[in-house]
């Protein structure tokens, strides 16, 4: 199995199925399921896109009256299990007239397949970058421990294991 590092909070949108597309400046030809993990890292400006529209209500985070609790995402755990059903390529929109007729959400929404928000503001979609369609997303109850790599990386051996021993456990 192969898996992806994400930064919170996109890891946990990606858990949630809030964010069922994820790009990248790179694409790949891999097909299959995919473990989505959570990078330890979780710098300061993505901690205050949590408390900022559409992230905050997609995450569903309880209120607190510190935002500092609130952040409490798992971080460097395997959250969930996806399968990577596609890569598309960003293009472009003004180099055919098909899509010169369409502004920019309306081309995602109806060539992409996706919607047009929150998805987008989930995503980067400049042309030039890969959408990787996610589908049938299982999140982990249990976030499992492990190091991320960059890029795609293989997911060991015995972690492999507890995600399927997990998985079998959900009914998933």
């Amino acid at each position: 199995m192969k898996a992806l590092t994400l930064w919170q909070p996109w890891a946990t949108l990606v858990a949630l199925g809030a964010k069922k597309i994820e790009t990248r400046s790179w694409g790949t030809t891999y097909r299959g399921t995919l473990a989505i993990h959570a990078a330890q890292n979780f710098p300061q400006e993505a901690k205050d896109l949590v408390f900022t529209e559409p992230f905050y209500s997609a995450l569903q985070l309880p209120l607190a009256d510190n935002k500092s609790e609130m952040v409490a995402l798992p971080r460097g755990a395997i959250v969930a299990v996806c399968d990577i059903a596609d890569v598309r390529d960003i293009v472009a929109f003004e180099n055919t007239a098909k899509m010169r007729k369409y502004n920019f959400a309306t081309f995602c929404s109806e060539y992409l397949d996706l919607p047009q928000e929150p998805e987008l503001s989930f995503g980067d979609y400049t042309p030039g970058r890969y959408a990787w369609i996610l589908e049938n997303i299982r999140a982990l109850e249990r976030p499992i421990p492990c190091r991320g790599y960059q890029q795609l990386w293989a997911v060991p051996a015995d972690i492999g294991k507890q995600i399927a021993q997990q998985l079998k456990e959900q009914g998933a």
